[in-house]
């Protein structure tokens, strides 16, 4: 029940970060060390917890900031924070870079309000720059580096416009990188936001069907089961309704007001509706849509973009709950557990539902036995009796093979149902042709059954042939349906994350330069894969002759 519990908030918590291990959505932990009239947050690590005291001018060309993504913290960074400033050096093929390193983030870091929108995110985002450039005077503020993560990344592009068509304002960049944003806009978000936000509500829904369907096998079996005396004491002491209420108080505390009000106030509707991505149920305007993508600045800029591999749903909850910053440098890659994890679960719903299929079956015979019984005729009340228990417990075994079956198909298809809100599962019901039926009678041919291209190749009704042949035929429309497979790293498509308006594009590259293989929306904070673009970023010219920064 506890991994269960784990499993309903992970849905739930999807939007908000990363997840502890006892279930709890993180909020993210610092603690607060004061160097001289300058404080630093140290976020919290089993190894290599030092706190870096700062470097001389000589050691530092340029300020790198990093930007967490939607309701992040400053754990989200850490370990790239903390590897690229020389804080830690526990990555033996990534060296530490001559920069300040910033990682923004609240509680207690530099951020921005999550409540007003991605356009006072960029003035919130521009007036801490501006805090941390003073404190650190970098040479030359425009040679700073800004790399952002999903919304953070989006959050970066409103500080760039804010700054460059702001008058009075200076920019406190140069150079943009994003991994995982959503620059065309977050299906996940079109889909997956309740009603009043202007979504369809599909997350809501996959967390109110995950809470009732995998809760109603093992509930019914605590009160229906096999177990004769558990059985028996839940109906004794009348306490089977209680059951059922408890189940009604956690679902609604999963999927109701207890936690969605904090989701929602993590995700909050200003800065998620502004980019929210066009698709079959939306086409209005936003933020992201109509002002940044109608801008492009005239600064270096690379998106990176994850690809994960399926199942995408279960290996992104496996990195939610786990948390990538748990991890030493660049070795959050592991995500197969979740995933055995979630086929021991399936297997263990279908051979529930296979051992009371094999109850009620048996119950069955058991009625099939006595009612042919002789004594049938000779003590028709003990028979009744014995009817009457054998009866009512093929009715309880067959509710609760019923409702592991529920559970087991909801976990068959948990992440087609996922894909499906994230956009990266899309099915398209449309007419190919028609299927014409003719009959030829009178010596004809007979029935045939043929697909045709148009309606003029099967005309309905009667035609009369050659020797007296009488043809009847029927028309319709020959329906198809045609399902789309998107490549995304489990929150964000591929095809909206390397889609960055004005982006610096080298010719010599291929898509594959800027894709993180295997890695989800998560672990494209903390993984090999993200080591591997860093230093491709700061070592060579590939991505732009802008950001090689040396290392120390």
């Amino acid at each position: 029940m506890k991994n269960l519990k784990l499993l309903l908030i992970a849905a739930v918590c999807v939007l908000t970060g990363t997840i502890k291990t006892n279930g709890q959505c993180d909020p993210g932990d610092t603690v607060m060390v004061t160097l001289g009239d300058t404080i630093m947050d140290i976020a919290p690590k089993a190894l290599n917890n030092v706190v870096h005291f700062y470097k001389t001018a000589s050691d530092s060309d340029r300020v790198i900031f990093l930007m967490p993504g939607l309701g992040g913290d400053q754990n989200a960074w850490q370990d790239v924070h903390d590897e690229t400033d020389g804080v830690t050096n526990e990555d033996p093929l990534y060296a530490a870079r001559k920069a300040e390193v910033v990682k923004f983030g609240e509680p207690n870091g530099p951020g921005y309000t999550e409540a007003a929108g991605l356009a006072a995110a960029g003035g919130d985002i521009y007036d801490d720059m501006v805090i941390q450039n003073l404190a650190f005077s970098p040479p030359n503020r425009e040679n700073n580096i800004a790399i952002g993560h999903s919304q953070g990344g989006l959050a970066l592009r409103a500080t760039d416009y804010y700054m460059r068509n702001t008058s009075g304002k200076n920019p406190q960049f140069g150079g943009l990188v994003t991994f995982g944003s959503a620059h065309q806009g977050a299906e996940i978000l079109t889909n997956g936001l309740p009603a009043s936000m202007g979504g369809q509500g599909m997350i809501g829904d996959m967390a109110d069907e995950m809470c009732d369907d995998l809760l109603a096998g093992p509930l019914s079996e605590a009160i229906y089961g096999s177990n004769a005396f558990y059985a028996k004491l839940v109906r004794l002491l009348n306490i089977d309704d209680d059951i059922l209420d408890a189940k009604t108080a956690f679902c609604d505390f999963v999927t109701g007001d207890s936690v969605l009000s904090v989701v929602a106030a993590s995700v909050t509707p200003n800065i998620t509706t502004d980019y929210m991505a066009h698709n079959e149920n939306y086409s209005g305007s936003n933020y992201l849509l109509n002002t940044l993508n109608s801008y492009a600045p005239n600064i270096p800029m690379v998106a990176f973009y994850g690809e994960e591999e399926e199942p995408v749903f279960w290996r992104q909850m496996g990195s939610l709950r786990k948390g990538v910053y748990t991890y030493n440098a660049f070795q959050a890659d592991p995500d197969q557990q979740h995933v055995d994890d979630a086929n021991d679960m399936r297997i263990n719903y279908y051979t529930k539902y296979l051992i009371y299929k094999g109850h009620a079956e048996w119950q069955q015979n058991q009625i099939d036995k006595i009612a042919n019984m002789w004594h049938y005729f000779f003590n028709p009340v003990s028979t009744i009796i014995q009817l009457n228990i054998h009866t009512s417990k093929r009715t309880r075994y067959l509710k609760v093979m019923g409702d592991y079956h529920v559970g087991y198909d909801f976990l068959k298809n948990t992440n087609k149902q996922w894909k499906a809100i994230i956009g990266a599962y899309k099915t398209n019901v449309q007419q190919n042709g028609y299927i014409c039926e003719c009959e030829e009678l009178n010596g004809g041919n007979g029935v045939s059954i043929n697909w045709v291209a148009t309606a003029a190749e099967c005309p309905p009704g009667v035609t009369h042939l050659q020797g007296g042949i009488k043809r009847i035929c029927l028309r319709y429309p020959n329906i198809e349906t045609a399902v789309t497979h998107k490549p995304s790293d489990g929150i964000v498509l591929a095809e909206s994350a390397k889609n960055l308006p004005g982006a610096t594009v080298n010719p010599a590259l291929s898509d594959d330069d800027y894709k993180l293989e295997n890695t989800n929306h998560q672990q494209l904070r903390n993984s090999s894969e993200t080591r591997e673009k860093l230093n491709r970023l700061f070592d060579y010219n590939d991505y732009s002759n802008f950001f090689i920064t040396k290392p120390r």
